[in-house]
């Protein structure tokens, strides 16, 4: 499922390749920065693969993250 890691491997979402590239790199697929805690647990739901996870901005505390994982 797009924009959702899951443990079948390495998860990087061509931020390694862009990086190396000189380009800007692209943010990884599985970070989500505007995604709400109920949204981010409905995603989680939908890839319906334990391990999966996503990374996303914290609602509660200003510049942290939260990781969220099925």
């Amino acid at each position: 499922m797009s924009g959702v890691c899951s443990g079948s491997g390495p998860c990087f979402g061509g931020f390694l390749d862009s990086a190396m590239a000189g380009a800007s790199p692209a943010p990884p697929l599985w970070y989500h920065r505007d995604l709400s805690r109920a949204a981010a647990e409905e995603l989680l739901a939908r890839a319906g693969r334990d391990g999966s996870f996503l990374v996303r901005d914290s609602e509660s505390v200003n510049g942290a993250y939260a990781l969220c994982v099925l």
